[in-house]
């Protein structure tokens, strides 16, 4: 798992933390790690780096604190709530506690709610999220990332990881920004990863175990019970070429039913692609 703040700051990893996790700062110059503002967790798609990002470190509009985790083989979920509670402690000081914002974008969807459901494990971070305002927001993905009724078929990603090249993940990115494609920093700027480490996630994501509840949202519902003032936002990308607009529509279908429309609002964009930069950036922004 790798962590890199985009902007804010943190101390460091605790000595526990696993090898495998690496933690940077990329703080920008006017940032304080103990700015104002939702403290905001995005979780990026398959095959991300801070590569296609770098442009939200100088972005005023984006929130004081912005938390980037790519490469979801999540042997250490730990060292990502470790961050959480330091910085939801700073910040704990009786004025008016800032928001969290967990923004889960294709594959990230899963990773983020996995990784949302474990965090309540730890006695300290529940007591801490309890007292807050915490916003979900998903695009272009649900928590079944590859199934054949609600995300992308079985058989595509075992030829995706089977075919995979330095070309057959450019091509991806490609189809992924959709007319996009030519000034789409997917494209422009894309990821720096290994074709090694692309397969290993892509294979951790195959073989994620499907929830052993009937409806498949069974974890946001868990969630919404641990988190009175939690709100979620699904938004579906019409023009999708990589998670079919369909699987999105059955999966948020069957969350409502849970999660009812109070606590879940779903927004389709008919014309985004899978890689929808712009809206991407302004979901992350709290903007859409």
């Amino acid at each position: 798992m790798t962590v890199t703040l985009l902007r804010g700051g943190v101390s460091a990893a605790p000595a526990s933390s696993n090898a495998s996790s690496t933690v940077s700062s990329n703080a920008s110059s006017n940032a304080s790690s103990n700015a104002s503002g939702p403290i905001t967790i995005f979780f990026a798609g398959w095959g991300m780096d801070e590569t296609p990002f770098a442009s939200w470190r100088t972005d005023a509009a984006m929130p004081s604190t912005l938390i980037l985790v790519d490469d979801h083989v999540m042997e250490n979920h730990p060292v990502l709530h470790w961050i959480l509670e330091q910085k939801l402690s700073e910040t704990d000081d009786g004025s008016e506690q800032p928001a969290l914002h967990v923004v889960g974008w294709s594959f990230g969807v899963r990773a983020a709610a996995d990784w949302l459901d474990r965090a309540f494990e730890d006695p300290d971070l529940r007591e801490l999220l309890s007292a807050r305002e915490v916003a979900l927001s998903f695009f272009a993905g649900t928590l079944l990332p590859v199934d054949r009724t609600y995300g992308i078929p079985p058989a595509v990603a075992a030829l995706t990881q089977k075919t995979l090249s330095p070309e057959s993940a450019a091509t991806f990115r490609q189809r992924m920004c959709g007319e996009s494609a030519e000034n789409n920093p997917f494209v422009l700027t894309p990821p720096v990863r290994t074709v090694e480490s692309l397969a290993r996630e892509l294979s951790f994501f195959r073989t994620l175990p499907a929830p052993p509840d009937e409806n498949p949202a069974a974890a946001l519902a868990r969630i919404a019970e641990s988190l009175p003032a939690l709100s979620v936002t699904a938004h579906a990308a019409g023009k999708d070429a990589i998670v079919p607009p369909a699987t999105q529509e059955r999966f948020w279908t069957k969350a409502e039913e849970l999660l009812g429309k109070e606590k879940l609002t779903v927004r389709t964009h008919p014309d985004a692609p899978h890689g929808d930069f712009d809206l991407l950036t302004q979901i992350v922004r709290g903007n859409a």
